[in-house]
Order: C-alpha cells, then structure tokens, then sequence
C-alpha cells in the first residue's frame, strides 16, 4: 500500500497493495506504517510544508542582504525621501533664516527646501544633488517659482561641492555618510547652523532634538541643530621654557555648539 497525502483527509488517497486487515487501521496509524516502508509520499504542502519553505526564504535574503553589503560597499549611505513641506517650514524656521543667508541642501532632492527659502526668507539658496535626473527635477521647481536668479541647483557630490559660501546647511542622510561629511562640516565659517532632520551628525554633542509632529507625515519627527564656533587661541610652541623665553602661536579651535 502506498500513502498519498494532501493538506487533509479529503486531499489523502489510498492505494491498496498489502493485507487487508490494514483497512481497520486508522489513518495515522497507516501514514507510520507507510513512513517505515517508504511508500508515503505527500501530494501537496500542509501548513508545515509552507511554514518551512517561509523560513527558508527569510535565510535567502538574510544572506542575500550580508552579501550586498559586502559587494557594494556597506550599508547605504543616503536616500532619497522628500521632506515633508511643514517639516521644511520648521527647519527653517529652526535655523533662524534671514535674507542675509546663503542656505545649502546637501542631497536637496526636488529642490523643496531651498525654494523655500529663498521665496520665503529672499535669500540665495543653493541645493546639491548627485542624481542628475532628480537634480532637474529641482531645476524645473527652481524655474516655475521664478527664483532662477536665487536659487542654484548642483548635480555634484555632497562630499566634493564647495560649502566656502554657505552660512546655514540642511541634512537629510544616514549615519555613514553623516559621519563623512563630519570633518567638511567642521570646516565652515563660524556662526554656520547646521540643521539635520532625523539623523543627528555622528559623533557631535548630540543636542536635544525639537520635536515637531508633522500633519503632513502623520507622525512626530526629529529635528537637531548645531552651531559651528571658530575661536583663536595661544598655543605654546615650546616644548620647554628654561633658558629663553617661550614662543606662541595661534590656532583657530572649532567647536560645535548645540542649539
């Protein structure tokens, strides 16, 4: 007798090859009997069947996801997901925007943030993006609200573009490249703010972030700010001060100072 069992009893057949007095058996009874001869075949997947297959996909993308971390360089290290526009207004308005600003969007996406700011506030703007294609998206914003002449759009790395003019800067990315863009962030002129949504930058005295529920997101969202300090400060140059007198110089010192 050889056992072919569905998802049930009504999807079970039973061929008859052996003694009869296994009629009287119960089904489970015989389902063992034909597992010990190696006659029972299933004919489908019960809930088991595809609960095990499940648990074998999830360890496919597991390795799936450890592998493309090594094949393309780790975790991702930006994204692109517009910021919500009451989210802009709050950053903004965080950031204590006048019209003397020059405000940067590291990763502007469709330029919502420096358009913003500059119909707002009258300032200039300037909005960095490396995907070309999202970079003119920006472009044609920048057109339709007329502010050509307030507002640039870059299609260059956030890494590589000049910051040398900027007085406010705006964030939106992930750790990794937070953390890359630390030392350039250090490198502004003092008095600078810098504005992140979401993401503090890693390894900056993490300031409290201002919470701010966002209507148009539906949920509370996290913004942090920073001002970057320049001060001059006398540093000895001498190792030693006996048999002369001990020189200085002067350093510029850069702190970051929580808002």
């Amino acid at each position: 007798m050889q056992l072919i069992e569905g998802d049930g009893i009504a999807g079970t057949e039973v061929k008859m090859g052996h003694s009869c007095c296994q009629m009287g058996q119960s089904l489970e009874e015989q389902r063992r009997e034909a597992i010990k001869r190696g006659d029972y075949r299933p004919s489908g997947r019960g809930w088991r069947g595809w609960f095990s297959l499940f648990c074998e996909w999830l360890i496919v993308l597991a390795i799936v996801l450890s592998l493309s971390k090594v094949l393309w360089g780790g975790e991702p290290e930006s994204m692109y997901a517009p910021t919500p526009p009451d989210v802009v207004v709050e950053m903004l308005r965080l950031a204590e925007v006048t019209k003397d600003d020059v405000v940067f969007d590291l990763g502007c996406g469709d330029g919502r943030i420096v358009v913003a700011a500059a119909a707002t506030f009258g300032c200039e703007a300037v909005g960095v993006e490396l995907d070309e294609q999202i970079a003119e998206t920006a472009r044609r914003n920048v057109k339709r609200n007329g502010l050509q002449e307030k507002v640039e759009i870059r299609s260059e790395n956030a890494l590589e573009t000049s910051l040398s003019d900027a007085t406010v800067v705006m964030l939106y990315v992930l750790e990794p490249l937070g953390r890359r863009l630390r030392p350039r962030l250090e490198g502004l002129r003092d008095g600078t703010r810098v504005v992140a949504h979401e993401h503090p930058v890693p390894g900056w005295s993490k300031a409290k972030p201002h919470l701010f529920f966002s209507r148009a997101a539906g949920q509370q969202k996290s913004i942090y700010v920073w001002k970057i300090r320049k001060k001059k400060e006398r540093v000895k140059s001498c190792s030693t001060c006996r048999g002369g007198a001990c020189t200085y110089t002067e350093q510029v010192v850069t702190t970051v100072e929580p808002l």
